[in-house]
């Protein structure tokens, strides 16, 4: 869906413009957090965000930055797009290079930044067959902020230079601190006093069978646990009811309205608001789709900033680099099947073991932080280099 930005009688932006690029869905959500930073310190700046997406408008959240289609990547189209905006620099999140483009801005002068690189960026098909398009697009960009080690060692490998290559985490970190509904939560809170929490979020249908099972040897150890669970899909909600009262567990609904009380061992949640509110109530959070092999994934970021201790299933492809980089901090475990998931959660649950969990996965999404800053440093010294929108 193509933005309009104000111009002057020639046409053209007032004043240089910074670029920011999604190169995947989940990357606009952390440049959104970039641009509400930088309108912050600088409310005259001009941001114009690009991806790919169809609904790439509609995740932009801050009011006044630009949603344009990303240009395709021939010379003519990313020139026209150059000569209206003017952009001083570009940062570009994640994969999906685009050779020309990259290429045509930086004959245009354009400073370009690479962040959320990931090892897993340059494994392609593509990339094998062309690897040297890779190379010489890669040097294009005068600064590449890794992810983790092994981007950069993968970084390294395909000619950047040590001193270009940055090691600073996610961007999308400092983007991960959604806000739970006061309403709902204090709602839920009153009736959970003294009961022992844990989560089962956006679950499939096996997966629910699977923390329905857990649920019922995790209460063998502790009988007033209460199990949260949110499906995948709000219309699941009676299904989940008639499983968990068919497994023998005493269960309630939200969509009926109900609250748990002191005899509920299930409650099943339905709205996103419900699972943000659940995220802040439970020390511990199962995250779904993570055993089924045909669905999205969960950022493990977004519970991580609730204070969550994190568990996952095998199938995490979607955000593998942040489940191994919060699993190797202790911040989070993979399991298996039921056992292993009722296992871990009666470990878990030990307030001392969730807490240094939850303290270890906050310290990594908070290094996106340190990134944000920088870049915001960074583009504003080169917002004066260049002068200031008029």
């Amino acid at each position: 869906m193509e933005d309009t930005v104000k111009t002057n009688s020639s046409g053209y932006a007032n004043g240089p413009s910074l670029w920011l690029h999604a190169g995947e869905q989940d990357d606009i959500a952390a440049l959104n957090y970039l641009s509400h930073r930088l309108m912050q310190m600088d409310s005259g700046a001009i941001i114009v965000i690009t991806s790919s997406f169809q609904n790439g408008a509609s995740l932009i959240q801050e009011t006044g930055i630009h949603h344009i289609d990303v240009p395709s990547d021939s010379g003519s189209s990313v020139q026209d797009f150059l000569n209206v905006w003017r952009p001083h620099t570009l940062i570009w999140a994640g994969g999906n290079l685009r050779p020309t483009l990259l290429r045509v801005a930086a004959q245009s002068g354009v400073r370009m930044i690479l962040v959320n690189s990931k090892a897993t960026d340059f494994k392609p098909k593509g990339f094998r067959i062309l690897p040297d398009v890779t190379r010489k697009t890669l040097r294009l960009f005068s600064e590449l902020y890794a992810v983790d080690e092994l981007a950069a060692t993968q970084l390294n490998r395909m000619g950047v230079t040590p001193n270009r290559i940055k090691l600073k985490g996610h961007l999308q970190s400092a983007a991960a601190m959604p806000i739970a509904s006061n309403e709902i939560t204090e709602e839920l809170l009153s009736t959970l006093t003294g009961r022992t929490l844990w989560l089962a979020a956006c679950v499939s249908s096996f997966e629910a069978k699977v923390a329905f099972e857990a649920h019922q040897l995790v209460m063998q150890r502790d009988h007033r646990s209460l199990l949260l669970l949110v499906p995948s899909k709000d219309t699941d909600q009676q299904i989940f009811l008639r499983m968990a009262e068919a497994a023998g567990l005493r269960a309630a609904c939200g969509a009926e309205g109900a609250l748990p009380n002191a005899m509920t061992q299930v409650y099943i949640a339905g709205s996103y608001e419900s699972l943000t509110a659940c995220y802040r109530l439970s020390p511990v959070a199962f995250l779904g789709q993570s055993m089924d092999n045909n669905a999205r994934r969960l950022d493990p970021f977004v519970p991580a900033a609730f204070g969550c201790a994190l568990l996952y299933g095998p199938n995490v492809s979607d955000y593998e680099e942040r489940y191994s980089g919060l699993a190797k901090r202790g911040a989070a475990r993979m399991i298996s099947n039921t056992d292993t998931l009722a296992q871990a959660i009666s470990q878990i649950s030990n307030p001392e073991q969730s807490a240094k969990m939850a303290l270890a996965a906050w310290e990594m999404i908070s290094e996106g932080a340190e990134l944000t800053d920088a870049l915001v440093e960074k583009v504003l010294d080169h917002y004066d280099e260049m002068g200031r929108p008029a």
